[in-house]
């Protein structure tokens, strides 16, 4: 069984190489897109260069995703990733109107879709792949762990909570931008992981509880959460 994801292979990280490296082990053969492929290139001519015919191609959510021509003629079932469905949720609804499923990252937004005419939209939690936080720290030197975006209007709150802990507690230097592998390690090294929404969907979880728990930190998020 083969599955084409729509999108270069140096470009994935975090969350769609987890669900990556996840088929892989279940004996599912993965392509890509060729690295000088057009982002709008003809799906046939993409389909022409795979060792044999995709029973599904994704589109992964990833910073440069192919939107190939010809998507809504193909026999074959297609489907699309939204990891923040909340952000420009109008946009992402016309795009997955390209595709056989939507799948949610998020509760609550099926019911969007369904009423813009979407047949198939699909909630799907978040996970990681646990591989990437297997190497806990014999002892956790940091008091608080967190990593991510800060710097927008989105982000306000975030930032009041975020310096507030940090001159209280032992924390990583969360302003600085962290590779996948330093994520890892900071929250391998941190007893509590903790969460701030942003500011226009503040019940926001992401997919940070997931990379709390593989981690072995007790997960922290202010509520309302759409954690039930």
């Amino acid at each position: 069984m083969t599955i084409l994801f729509l999108c270069r292979e140096r470009d994935l990280q975090r969350e769609p190489l987890g669900y990556v490296r996840a088929l892989r082990k279940l004996g599912i053969q993965i392509e890509f897109a060729d690295d000088d492929c057009a982002l709008n290139e003809n799906i046939e001519r993409i389909l022409e260069r795979s060792a044999e015919r995709p029973a599904l191609i994704i589109q992964p959510e990833t910073d440069l995703p192919l939107l190939p021509q010809g998507l809504d003629k193909i026999d074959v079932p297609t489907a699309c990733f939204h990891f923040d469905p909340y952000a420009y949720l109008h946009r992402r609804i016309r795009w997955a109107m390209l595709f056989d499923y939507a799948v949610l990252f998020h509760p609550g937004f099926e019911d969007a879709f369904r009423r813009a005419g979407h047949p198939n939209p699909v909630t799907l939690p978040h996970a990681v792949d646990a591989e990437f936080f297997a190497s806990p720290a014999a002892e956790r030197l940091l008091d608080v762990g967190w990593v991510g975006r800060s710097g927008s209007w989105h982000y306000i709150t975030r930032r009041r909570v975020l310096k507030n802990l940090a001159a209280n507690f032992r924390m990583n230097d969360w302003s600085r931008f962290h590779s996948y592998e330093d994520v890892a390690q900071v929250y391998c090294n941190s007893k509590v992981v903790v969460n701030v929404g942003r500011d226009d969907y503040p019940g926001d979880v992401s997919l940070r509880f997931a990379e709390a728990m593989a981690a072995g930190a007790v997960f922290l998020t202010l509520l309302p959460s759409e954690i039930t």
